[in-house]
Protein backbone atom coordinates (compact mmCIF):
# COMPACT_ATOMS: atom_id res chain seq x y z
CA UNK A 1 0.00 0.00 0.00
CA UNK A 2 1.59 3.51 -0.82
CA UNK A 3 0.40 6.74 0.75
CA UNK A 4 1.12 9.74 -1.08
CA UNK A 5 1.71 12.89 0.84
CA UNK A 6 0.24 16.05 -0.16
CA UNK A 7 2.02 19.59 1.05
CA UNK A 8 0.54 22.54 0.75
CA UNK A 9 2.55 25.75 -0.12
CA UNK A 10 1.64 28.60 2.94
CA UNK A 11 0.16 32.02 1.74
CA UNK A 12 3.19 34.47 1.00
CA UNK A 13 3.50 36.52 3.89
CA UNK A 14 4.26 40.62 2.58
CA UNK A 15 7.82 41.68 3.97
CA UNK A 16 8.17 43.45 7.68
CA UNK A 17 8.05 47.14 8.03
CA UNK A 18 11.43 49.11 8.20
CA UNK A 19 11.53 50.48 11.63
CA UNK A 20 14.62 53.68 11.76
CA UNK A 21 14.65 55.68 14.66
CA UNK A 22 14.17 59.38 14.04
CA UNK A 23 16.93 62.29 15.47
CA UNK A 24 13.89 64.78 15.91
CA UNK A 25 10.11 64.86 15.34
CA UNK A 26 9.03 65.80 11.93
CA UNK A 27 8.54 69.47 11.39
CA UNK A 28 4.76 70.50 11.80
CA UNK A 29 3.13 73.55 10.92
CA UNK A 30 0.45 74.64 13.60
CA UNK A 31 -0.27 78.52 12.46
CA UNK A 32 -1.22 79.96 9.28
CA UNK A 33 2.32 82.22 9.72
CA UNK A 34 5.38 80.03 10.70
CA UNK A 35 8.77 80.02 11.10
CA UNK A 36 10.59 76.62 10.63
CA UNK A 37 13.73 75.89 10.69
CA UNK A 38 15.04 79.29 9.19
CA UNK A 39 12.49 79.54 6.73
CA UNK A 40 8.82 80.97 6.95
CA UNK A 41 5.48 79.67 6.08
CA UNK A 42 2.12 80.80 5.24
CA UNK A 43 -0.92 79.18 4.63
CA UNK A 44 -3.83 80.79 3.02
CA UNK A 45 -7.57 79.01 1.87
CA UNK A 46 -8.01 79.83 -1.38
CA UNK A 47 -11.31 79.16 -4.31
CA UNK A 48 -10.77 77.34 -7.01
CA UNK A 49 -12.34 76.14 -10.03
CA UNK A 50 -12.01 72.61 -10.80
CA UNK A 51 -13.09 71.47 -14.35
CA UNK A 52 -13.47 67.38 -14.82
CA UNK A 53 -13.89 66.16 -18.33
CA UNK A 54 -13.37 62.79 -17.66
CA UNK A 55 -14.20 60.35 -14.76
CA UNK A 56 -14.50 56.63 -14.14
CA UNK A 57 -18.41 54.94 -13.04
CA UNK A 58 -19.05 52.38 -10.78
CA UNK A 59 -17.75 49.81 -12.77
CA UNK A 60 -14.41 51.40 -13.44
CA UNK A 61 -14.88 52.59 -16.96
CA UNK A 62 -14.27 55.94 -18.31
CA UNK A 63 -16.96 58.32 -18.69
CA UNK A 64 -16.52 61.84 -20.71
CA UNK A 65 -18.45 65.05 -19.90
CA UNK A 66 -19.72 67.19 -22.49
CA UNK A 67 -20.19 70.11 -21.29
CA UNK A 68 -17.24 69.71 -18.63
CA UNK A 69 -18.35 69.73 -15.00
CA UNK A 70 -17.26 72.69 -13.19
CA UNK A 71 -17.16 72.72 -9.69
CA UNK A 72 -15.69 75.66 -7.36
CA UNK A 73 -14.16 74.46 -3.88
CA UNK A 74 -12.43 75.75 -1.03
CA UNK A 75 -8.80 74.19 -0.87
CA UNK A 76 -5.66 75.31 1.73
CA UNK A 77 -2.14 76.05 0.28
CA UNK A 78 0.87 77.10 1.69
CA UNK A 79 3.20 79.56 0.29
CA UNK A 80 7.05 79.50 1.11
CA UNK A 81 8.88 82.25 1.87
CA UNK A 82 10.91 82.18 -1.63
CA UNK A 83 7.72 82.02 -3.44
CA UNK A 84 6.87 78.55 -3.78
CA UNK A 85 3.14 77.94 -3.81
CA UNK A 86 2.28 74.19 -2.76
CA UNK A 87 -1.60 72.71 -3.15
CA UNK A 88 -4.10 72.23 -5.82
CA UNK A 89 -3.05 74.82 -8.59
CA UNK A 90 0.27 75.34 -7.23
CA UNK A 91 3.85 74.73 -8.47
CA UNK A 92 4.00 71.17 -6.23
CA UNK A 93 1.46 69.63 -4.29
CA UNK A 94 1.58 69.70 -0.19
CA UNK A 95 3.14 66.43 -0.15
CA UNK A 96 6.22 67.78 -1.26
CA UNK A 97 6.33 70.40 0.93
CA UNK A 98 7.94 68.52 4.34
CA UNK A 99 6.34 69.30 6.60
CA UNK A 100 3.25 68.10 8.50
CA UNK A 101 0.04 70.38 8.56
CA UNK A 102 -2.08 70.51 11.58
CA UNK A 103 -4.19 73.72 10.49
CA UNK A 104 -7.56 72.28 11.25
CA UNK A 105 -9.78 75.36 10.58
CA UNK A 106 -9.53 78.68 8.65
CA UNK A 107 -9.79 81.84 10.28
CA UNK A 108 -12.22 84.65 8.69
CA UNK A 109 -12.20 85.06 5.66
CA UNK A 110 -11.04 88.97 6.23
CA UNK A 111 -7.92 88.46 8.06
CA UNK A 112 -6.55 85.98 5.09
CA UNK A 113 -3.95 86.66 2.31
CA UNK A 114 -5.99 87.21 -0.74
CA UNK A 115 -5.64 85.38 -4.25
CA UNK A 116 -4.16 88.41 -5.61
CA UNK A 117 -2.02 88.83 -3.02
CA UNK A 118 -0.18 85.62 -3.31
CA UNK A 119 -0.08 86.16 -6.79
CA UNK A 120 1.66 89.38 -6.85
CA UNK A 121 4.05 87.99 -4.33
CA UNK A 122 4.48 85.18 -6.37
CA UNK A 123 5.39 87.40 -9.11
CA UNK A 124 8.35 89.23 -7.10
CA UNK A 125 6.25 91.96 -5.49
CA UNK A 126 7.45 93.22 -2.07
CA UNK A 127 5.93 95.98 -0.11
CA UNK A 128 8.04 98.30 1.33
CA UNK A 129 8.33 98.11 5.15
CA UNK A 130 8.42 102.10 5.76
CA UNK A 131 5.34 102.87 3.00
CA UNK A 132 3.32 99.76 5.35
CA UNK A 133 4.37 101.82 8.75
CA UNK A 134 3.12 104.66 7.55
CA UNK A 135 0.22 103.43 5.95
CA UNK A 136 -0.59 101.43 9.34
CA UNK A 137 -0.06 104.67 11.46
CA UNK A 138 -2.27 106.86 9.59
CA UNK A 139 -4.98 105.03 10.05
CA UNK A 140 -3.78 104.64 13.49
CA UNK A 141 -4.43 108.67 13.75
CA UNK A 142 -7.39 108.60 11.48
CA UNK A 143 -9.26 106.72 14.38
CA UNK A 144 -7.90 107.18 17.26
CA UNK A 145 -7.05 110.51 19.30
CA UNK A 146 -4.34 110.34 21.99
CA UNK A 147 -4.70 113.81 23.08
CA UNK A 148 -2.78 114.02 26.77
CA UNK A 149 -2.06 110.55 26.16
CA UNK A 150 2.28 109.36 26.69
CA UNK A 151 2.85 111.45 24.11
CA UNK A 152 1.66 113.66 20.72
CA UNK A 153 -0.62 112.14 18.33
CA UNK A 154 2.20 111.53 15.91
CA UNK A 155 4.40 109.09 17.98
CA UNK A 156 1.51 107.52 19.72
CA UNK A 157 -0.11 106.58 16.72
CA UNK A 158 3.91 105.47 15.19
CA UNK A 159 4.30 103.13 19.01
CA UNK A 160 0.96 101.49 17.88
CA UNK A 161 1.96 100.39 14.65
CA UNK A 162 5.14 98.74 15.69
CA UNK A 163 3.42 96.96 17.99
CA UNK A 164 0.77 96.18 15.38
CA UNK A 165 3.71 95.04 12.47
CA UNK A 166 5.14 92.81 16.01
CA UNK A 167 1.93 91.13 15.93
CA UNK A 168 2.77 89.60 12.18
CA UNK A 169 6.39 88.95 13.74
CA UNK A 170 5.46 87.02 16.55
CA UNK A 171 7.19 83.84 15.48
CA UNK A 172 10.56 85.59 15.87
CA UNK A 173 9.98 86.94 19.46
CA UNK A 174 10.72 85.55 22.52
CA UNK A 175 8.20 87.51 24.81
CA UNK A 176 5.57 90.08 23.82
CA UNK A 177 4.12 93.07 25.89
CA UNK A 178 0.26 93.85 26.05
CA UNK A 179 -1.59 96.96 25.63
CA UNK A 180 -4.02 97.99 27.75
CA UNK A 181 -6.00 101.30 26.71
CA UNK A 182 -7.70 103.08 30.01
CA UNK A 183 -9.86 105.76 30.35
CA UNK A 184 -13.46 107.06 31.28
CA UNK A 185 -16.46 106.05 28.98
CA UNK A 186 -16.20 107.24 25.50
CA UNK A 187 -12.83 107.95 25.48
CA UNK A 188 -12.31 105.92 22.57
CA UNK A 189 -11.06 102.46 23.95
CA UNK A 190 -13.01 99.96 22.07
CA UNK A 191 -12.16 101.92 18.90
CA UNK A 192 -8.93 101.56 19.05
CA UNK A 193 -8.86 97.59 19.83
CA UNK A 194 -11.12 97.62 17.42
CA UNK A 195 -8.64 99.69 14.66
CA UNK A 196 -5.68 97.15 16.17
CA UNK A 197 -7.40 94.24 15.55
CA UNK A 198 -8.80 95.19 12.37
CA UNK A 199 -4.88 95.34 10.93
CA UNK A 200 -3.15 92.98 13.58
CA UNK A 201 -2.27 89.32 12.42
CA UNK A 202 -5.93 87.58 12.71
CA UNK A 203 -6.93 89.98 15.07
CA UNK A 204 -9.85 89.60 17.12
CA UNK A 205 -12.51 91.49 19.50
CA UNK A 206 -13.53 89.53 22.31
CA UNK A 207 -16.47 90.47 24.56
CA UNK A 208 -17.46 89.04 28.17
CA UNK A 209 -19.60 86.38 26.80
CA UNK A 210 -16.45 84.27 24.50
CA UNK A 211 -16.17 80.86 25.51
CA UNK A 212 -13.14 79.16 27.08
CA UNK A 213 -12.80 76.93 24.43
CA UNK A 214 -12.72 79.47 21.56
CA UNK A 215 -10.49 81.69 22.75
CA UNK A 216 -8.30 78.53 23.35
CA UNK A 217 -8.33 77.85 19.78
CA UNK A 218 -7.44 81.70 18.93
CA UNK A 219 -4.25 81.70 20.81
CA UNK A 220 -2.94 78.05 19.40
CA UNK A 221 -3.36 80.24 15.81
CA UNK A 222 -1.06 82.92 17.55
CA UNK A 223 -4.30 85.51 16.53
CA UNK A 224 -3.94 88.61 17.87
CA UNK A 225 -6.95 88.68 21.02
CA UNK A 226 -8.65 91.99 22.25
CA UNK A 227 -10.47 92.11 25.24
CA UNK A 228 -13.07 94.71 25.65
CA UNK A 229 -14.19 95.74 29.25
CA UNK A 230 -11.79 93.99 30.99
CA UNK A 231 -12.54 94.67 34.89
CA UNK A 232 -14.17 90.90 35.39
CA UNK A 233 -10.75 89.67 33.97
CA UNK A 234 -8.50 91.37 35.97
CA UNK A 235 -10.43 90.27 39.10
CA UNK A 236 -9.40 86.69 40.22
CA UNK A 237 -13.00 86.66 42.54
CA UNK A 238 -15.19 87.36 39.58
CA UNK A 239 -13.44 86.09 36.41
CA UNK A 240 -13.63 82.28 34.96
CA UNK A 241 -10.27 80.85 36.05
CA UNK A 242 -9.46 78.82 32.77
CA UNK A 243 -10.08 82.63 30.68
CA UNK A 244 -7.74 84.42 33.40
CA UNK A 245 -4.90 81.19 33.47
CA UNK A 246 -4.65 81.37 29.40
CA UNK A 247 -4.45 85.47 29.62
CA UNK A 248 -1.73 85.64 32.17
CA UNK A 249 0.08 82.43 30.30
CA UNK A 250 0.88 83.41 27.07
CA UNK A 251 3.26 86.45 26.72
CA UNK A 252 6.29 84.16 26.40
CA UNK A 253 7.29 81.83 23.86
CA UNK A 254 6.88 78.02 25.01
CA UNK A 255 3.67 79.27 27.14
CA UNK A 256 1.36 76.49 27.51
CA UNK A 257 -1.64 75.36 28.73
CA UNK A 258 -3.39 71.64 29.50
CA UNK A 259 -6.85 70.79 28.53
CA UNK A 260 -8.57 67.52 28.67
CA UNK A 261 -9.95 65.85 25.33
CA UNK A 262 -12.27 63.08 24.17
CA UNK A 263 -9.62 60.74 22.10
CA UNK A 264 -11.31 58.93 18.86
CA UNK A 265 -11.13 55.69 20.73
CA UNK A 266 -13.41 57.63 23.99
CA UNK A 267 -10.22 58.05 26.27
CA UNK A 268 -9.33 61.61 27.86
CA UNK A 269 -5.97 62.61 26.91
CA UNK A 270 -4.36 65.57 28.08
CA UNK A 271 -3.02 68.02 24.74
CA UNK A 272 -0.52 70.87 25.56
CA UNK A 273 -2.32 74.23 23.72
CA UNK A 274 0.21 77.27 22.42
CA UNK A 275 -0.74 79.70 24.74
CA UNK A 276 1.92 82.47 23.44
CA UNK A 277 0.14 85.11 21.16
CA UNK A 278 -0.70 89.10 21.76
CA UNK A 279 -3.17 90.78 23.86
CA UNK A 280 -4.87 93.84 23.92
CA UNK A 281 -7.45 94.95 27.10
CA UNK A 282 -9.02 97.82 27.90
CA UNK A 283 -10.65 99.11 30.86
CA UNK A 284 -11.75 101.63 32.73
CA UNK A 285 -9.43 100.77 35.92
CA UNK A 286 -5.83 99.96 35.75
CA UNK A 287 -4.61 96.33 35.72
CA UNK A 288 -3.08 94.43 38.22
CA UNK A 289 0.15 93.81 39.47
CA UNK A 290 0.99 90.92 37.41
CA UNK A 291 -1.03 92.32 34.09
CA UNK A 292 0.79 95.94 34.61
CA UNK A 293 4.07 93.86 34.74
CA UNK A 294 3.20 92.52 31.17
CA UNK A 295 1.15 95.83 29.70
CA UNK A 296 2.14 99.29 28.13
CA UNK A 297 -0.60 101.43 29.65
CA UNK A 298 -1.99 103.93 27.40
CA UNK A 299 -4.40 106.65 28.97
CA UNK A 300 -7.18 108.39 26.87
CA UNK A 301 -9.57 110.92 27.45
CA UNK A 302 -12.74 111.85 25.41
CA UNK A 303 -12.41 113.63 22.81
CA UNK A 304 -13.98 116.77 20.78
CA UNK A 305 -12.43 115.71 17.89
CA UNK A 306 -15.70 115.55 15.23
CA UNK A 307 -13.14 113.90 12.51
CA UNK A 308 -12.02 111.72 14.95
CA UNK A 309 -15.19 110.79 17.39
CA UNK A 310 -17.40 110.16 14.41
CA UNK A 311 -15.17 107.64 12.36
CA UNK A 312 -16.08 103.90 12.89
CA UNK A 313 -12.63 101.80 11.86
CA UNK A 314 -15.31 99.04 11.01
CA UNK A 315 -16.19 101.13 7.97
CA UNK A 316 -13.91 100.27 5.34
CA UNK A 317 -14.46 104.03 4.08
CA UNK A 318 -13.59 105.58 6.35
CA UNK A 319 -10.29 104.53 5.94
CA UNK A 320 -7.06 106.52 4.49
CA UNK A 321 -6.06 103.70 2.63
CA UNK A 322 -7.70 100.13 0.80
CA UNK A 323 -7.73 98.17 3.36
CA UNK A 324 -7.58 95.13 1.78
CA UNK A 325 -4.48 96.06 0.24
CA UNK A 326 -2.93 96.29 3.13
CA UNK A 327 -3.66 93.29 4.51
CA UNK A 328 -2.11 91.42 1.81
CA UNK A 329 1.10 93.67 2.25
CA UNK A 330 1.24 92.60 5.96
CA UNK A 331 1.26 89.34 4.98
CA UNK A 332 3.82 89.71 2.32
CA UNK A 333 6.01 91.54 4.53
CA UNK A 334 5.71 89.45 7.42
CA UNK A 335 6.76 85.98 4.92
CA UNK A 336 9.33 87.95 3.68
CA UNK A 337 10.64 89.91 6.57
CA UNK A 338 10.41 86.95 9.56
CA UNK A 339 13.33 85.39 9.80
CA UNK A 340 15.03 89.21 10.46
CA UNK A 341 13.67 89.87 13.26
CA UNK A 342 15.17 86.95 15.70
CA UNK A 343 18.66 89.29 15.27
CA UNK A 344 16.82 92.69 15.99
CA UNK A 345 15.34 91.04 19.06
CA UNK A 346 19.07 90.16 20.06
CA UNK A 347 20.18 93.82 19.66
CA UNK A 348 17.56 95.06 21.68
CA UNK A 349 19.18 92.55 24.38
CA UNK A 350 22.35 94.19 23.82
CA UNK A 351 21.35 97.67 23.78
CA UNK A 352 18.94 97.83 26.54
CA UNK A 353 19.59 99.73 29.69
CA UNK A 354 16.43 98.28 31.46
CA UNK A 355 16.72 93.82 32.45
CA UNK A 356 14.49 91.70 32.72
CA UNK A 357 10.49 92.07 33.62
CA UNK A 358 10.77 95.92 32.76
CA UNK A 359 12.01 95.59 29.55
CA UNK A 360 9.94 92.44 28.51
CA UNK A 361 6.41 94.61 27.20
CA UNK A 362 8.31 97.04 25.00
CA UNK A 363 10.90 94.26 23.46
CA UNK A 364 9.21 93.16 20.39
CA UNK A 365 8.26 96.56 19.84
CA UNK A 366 11.55 98.36 19.60
CA UNK A 367 12.76 95.33 17.52
CA UNK A 368 10.31 96.00 15.31
CA UNK A 369 11.55 99.95 15.33
CA UNK A 370 15.60 99.06 14.86
CA UNK A 371 14.15 96.89 11.68
CA UNK A 372 12.36 99.66 10.49
CA UNK A 373 15.33 102.16 11.58
CA UNK A 374 17.50 99.84 8.86
CA UNK A 375 14.66 100.41 6.77
CA UNK A 376 15.49 104.39 6.51
CA UNK A 377 12.43 105.33 8.75
CA UNK A 378 13.99 108.18 10.37
CA UNK A 379 14.03 108.60 14.39
CA UNK A 380 11.13 105.68 14.73
CA UNK A 381 12.74 103.98 17.59
CA UNK A 382 13.58 107.01 20.22
CA UNK A 383 9.96 108.59 19.02
CA UNK A 384 8.24 105.39 19.24
CA UNK A 385 9.17 105.21 23.55
CA UNK A 386 8.52 108.77 24.74
CA UNK A 387 7.97 108.81 28.24
CA UNK A 388 7.14 112.58 28.62
CA UNK A 389 3.34 113.50 28.25
CA UNK A 390 2.71 116.06 25.86
CA UNK A 391 -0.34 118.04 24.75
CA UNK A 392 -1.02 118.85 21.54
CA UNK A 393 -4.27 119.28 19.70
CA UNK A 394 -5.62 116.93 17.23
CA UNK A 395 -4.43 117.51 13.70
CA UNK A 396 -6.77 118.02 11.35
CA UNK A 397 -6.94 115.95 7.90
CA UNK A 398 -5.23 118.95 5.77
CA UNK A 399 -2.31 118.41 8.32
CA UNK A 400 -1.09 115.68 8.88
CA UNK A 401 2.38 114.56 7.95
CA UNK A 402 3.05 113.36 4.44
CA UNK A 403 4.48 109.59 4.91
CA UNK A 404 7.89 108.73 5.39
CA UNK A 405 8.68 112.89 6.95
CA UNK A 406 8.79 113.27 11.13
CA UNK A 407 8.73 116.10 13.08
CA UNK A 408 11.44 117.15 14.61
CA UNK A 409 12.74 116.48 18.45
CA UNK A 410 11.47 120.65 19.38
CA UNK A 411 8.07 119.52 18.78
CA UNK A 412 8.28 116.63 21.12
CA UNK A 413 9.64 117.72 23.89
CA UNK A 414 13.21 115.96 25.96
CA UNK A 415 12.51 112.15 25.25
CA UNK A 416 13.13 108.84 27.33
CA UNK A 417 14.17 106.00 25.33
CA UNK A 418 14.16 102.46 27.06
CA UNK A 419 17.70 101.67 25.13
CA UNK A 420 19.10 104.61 26.95
CA UNK A 421 19.45 105.95 30.38
CA UNK A 422 16.73 106.84 31.88
CA UNK A 423 16.18 109.60 34.56
CA UNK A 424 16.83 110.02 38.04
CA UNK A 425 12.87 110.51 38.05
CA UNK A 426 11.93 107.40 35.73
CA UNK A 427 8.43 105.58 36.97
CA UNK A 428 8.19 102.55 38.60
CA UNK A 429 5.93 99.72 38.66
CA UNK A 430 3.20 100.40 40.71
CA UNK A 431 3.43 103.87 41.32
CA UNK A 432 0.21 105.87 41.32
CA UNK A 433 1.47 109.21 41.95
CA UNK A 434 -0.52 111.74 39.34
CA UNK A 435 2.04 113.37 36.78
CA UNK A 436 1.86 116.86 35.97
CA UNK A 437 -1.58 117.02 33.88
CA UNK A 438 -3.56 115.16 37.21
CA UNK A 439 -3.14 112.04 34.91
CA UNK A 440 -1.87 108.58 36.94
CA UNK A 441 1.66 107.74 36.27
CA UNK A 442 0.69 104.31 33.90
CA UNK A 443 3.99 104.15 32.05
CA UNK A 444 5.86 100.79 33.79
CA UNK A 445 9.48 101.83 33.45
CA UNK A 446 11.53 101.39 35.92
CA UNK A 447 15.49 101.13 36.36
Amino acid sequence: MTTTMTTTNPDPQPAPPLVELLDAPPPIMRRPLALIHGRAYAAAWLYVRVTTTESRDKHGNLVPHDPPLVETRLRRLVLRQDGALFGPGGDAPLSDLGLDLLLPEMPHPSRTWSTGGIRAYRAGSRPDPVHVFNRIADVVSRFVDFDRSLADQHTLAEMIACYILATWFLPAFNVIGYLWPSGERGSGKTVLLHTVAQMAYLGHVILAGGSYASLRDLAEYGATLAFDDAENLSDPRRSDPDKRSLLLAGNRRGSTITVKEMGPDNLWRTRHVNAFCPRLFSAIHLPDNVLASRSIVIPLIRTPDRYRANADPLDDEAWPHDRRQLIDDLWALALAHLPELRDYERAVNRRAHLTGRCLEPWRALLAVALWLDDHDAQAILHRTTSSDRVSHPAAPPSSRRPRGRWPTDRTLGPLRDPLHPLPARAIRPGDRRPDRFGHPRTLWLCH
